[in-house]
């Protein structure tokens, strides 16, 4: 048996799994535990047996730093499994049939698939009838998690068919080369990423008030979608929106009843788009981007959202390109959005809304129009007004020391029309000057914070050095208090060649000196250093685990910049 089953498997691509390390023992034919795959009989049980083996059969390990789950392959062979519970599944890496699986559920009220935690599973080549969620996936947010379903066929599912559960953030799942079938909802997903590729959706025709795809959390990218919609009821629509990107590209919202709306969102807009923190990870504060690309869009049979998008809350951005539509508007507001000073705490450059090459109705919604008319300066929370960094800088340099510091004939010493705050702070359109403030005296840098935060603020150096003969970049300075920590990247100007150059924890004082040539800097280079200011540490008190305490620099701590230059 185990010979005609290697054989078998060979033809449909697993020795693949055994040079991963998943041998011929851990390869589960669910017939060798008496499931008969006939439709008749209840193969619950057998099914049930063929993955608690399958559990028993996989391990843990670890190579170098990476730990690793070693599961095992349950095998389906052709034939239809009766089902008449859900099937618990742990601790197994692949599903997988040749095509002619059927997993049939009689109960409409029960999942089909239950995994405790499914962390780098593939499904493939599998049907799945019946039940309420067909494969019930999910893990507790384990970093590296990758789920694949390809060659599947979904149909007449009373739930999702495909359901990632809360909290499996950071997994990546794929779904391609798949079918489904009158599924009242095809996908929900609460993963980082998700990619639905090369699929055909027929949805259920007593669909009604809910999506066919709901993106729950992260990034959603739809391509080469076949979308056929059995329309007729209220509330129809393809997919809803909670996540920080929708992307759908090449594909087909069908015409089938005059299809329904492709996309409701309910996402609102950012003030700062992109920026995200430790203290609200987790949460969209991107605010949304939505794009459609070369696609057809039919959607005249839901009443309520008569259009491409529909926006229950305004995203920060929508872009619509070469897109069929056919006959209703691109974007729709919902009139139970109070748009007045909707855009009132977006920051200008944030906001962007087009739509390009469609040729039907091009006109969007007034406010989407001019977004940007009114946009106030957003307050930062916790941050010195300009006249209070002022005379917070004034205090500070005051007490500076009358004579400058002594600096060696070598040293190349950073002048104060080197340093700038004018640049945008990573990932957001905030300039840098919002978060800090410079301050300069005979010689001496100051470096202020003016808010307390744990974002990402810093300085930026441009100078231009021969770094054949002025290699090394000395950074000295001072703290006023413990909390911060500092990362300083090296950029090249012209080719925008970068290294993170140095992180080092919070002391009393402390002293770089970087070698360059180490990070491939060579010759007369246009130099940008990034000196980041990040104003938290945190520690872990003992006894407790996985619980830290953070502490955050107050307005008005500084650092005091003894020196910064290059040196020989």
């Amino acid at each position: 048996m185990k010979k005609r089953l290697f054989l078998l498997l060979t033809i449909f691509g697993l020795p693949l799994l055994l040079l991963a390390g998943i041998t011929p023992d851990k390869i589960i034919n669910v017939r060798d535990f008496g499931a008969r795959g006939d439709g008749k009989h209840d193969d619950t049980a057998a099914i049930q047996k063929a993955f608690d083996s399958a559990a028993k059969a996989g391990t843990l390990g670890r190579f170098r730093k990476v730990r690793y789950a070693q599961g095992a392959v349950v095998y389906f062979p052709n034939g239809t499994y009766k089902l008449t519970d859900t099937i618990k599944v742990r601790l197994v890496d692949v599903v997988r049939g040749d095509g002619q699986a059927y997993l049939q559920m009689e109960d409409d009220s029960k999942d089909i698939l239950y995994f405790h935690q499914s962390w780098q599973t593939r499904i493939t080549g599998m049907n799945f009838f019946g039940g309420c969620r067909q494969l019930n996936l999910g893990n507790p947010n384990m970093d590296r998690g990758m789920i694949t379903i390809d060659h599947c066929r979904f149909a007449v599912s009373s739930g999702a068919a495909v359901d990632t559960r809360t909290n499996s953030n950071s997994t990546f799942l794929i779904i391609s080369n798949s079918l489904f079938t009158s599924c009242r909802q095809a996908v929900i997903s609460n993963c980082d990423k998700t990619s639905i590729r090369d699929c055909w959706i027929s949805t259920d025709p007593e669909m009604k008030n809910c999506a066919v795809i709901v993106n729950k959390h992260g990034v959603m990218q739809i391509e080469g979608l076949l979308g056929v919609p059995l329309t007729g009821q209220t509330g129809q629509r393809w997919i809803d929106n909670y996540g920080v990107g929708l992307h759908c590209h090449n594909s087909r919202f069908g015409a089938e009843g005059g299809g329904f709306t492709p996309v409701y969102n309910f996402v609102k807009h950012a003030p700062v788009a992109g920026s995200v923190t430790s203290s609200d990870c987790g949460a969209n504060t991107s605010g949304g981007v939505i794009s459609m690309t070369n696609c057809e869009v039919n959607a005249q049979s839901n009443a309520e959202g008569l259009c491409a998008i529909y926006c229950l809350e305004i995203p920060n951005v929508i872009d619509i390109r070469n897109t069929s539509i056919r006959g209703v508007p691109p974007v729709k507001i919902s009139k139970s959005l109070n748009t007045k000073n909707y855009f009132a705490n977006a920051v200008s450059g944030t906001l962007r809304y087009t739509v390009t090459g469609h040729g039907g109705i091009m006109e969007l919604p007034e406010i989407l129009k001019n977004p940007e008319a009114g946009i106030k300066k957003q307050a930062i929370p916790t941050q010195l007004s300009d006249t209070d960094t002022e005379k917070k800088m004034t205090e500070i340099l005051r007490k500076l020391p009358a004579n400058p510091p002594v600096l060696r004939p070598d040293f190349i010493a950073v002048k104060p029309e080197n340093w700038s705050l004018d640049s945008f702070m990573d990932a957001t359109t905030t300039k840098n000057s919002e978060y800090l403030a410079l301050g300069f005296k005979n010689g001496y840098t100051v470096l202020m914070k003016r808010t307390s935060d744990d974002k990402w603020p810093h300085a930026e150096i441009r100078i231009s050095v021969d770094l054949d003969k002025y290699p090394f970049f000395e950074f000295d300075f001072t703290p006023d208090s413990r909390e911060y920590s500092i990362t300083v990247k090296a950029v090249d100007a012209v080719s925008e060649q970068s290294a993170t150059i140095t992180t080092r924890p919070e002391a009393e004082r402390t002293r770089h000196r970087i070698d360059l040539r180490k990070f491939s800097f060579s010759g007369k280079r246009d130099i940008i250093l990034k000196i980041y200011y990040i104003g938290m540490r945190y520690e872990q008190p003992a006894g407790v685990a996985k619980k830290y305490i953070f502490h955050k620099s107050l307005p008005g701590a500084y650092w005091l910049i003894n020196s910064a230059g290059f040196s020989k």
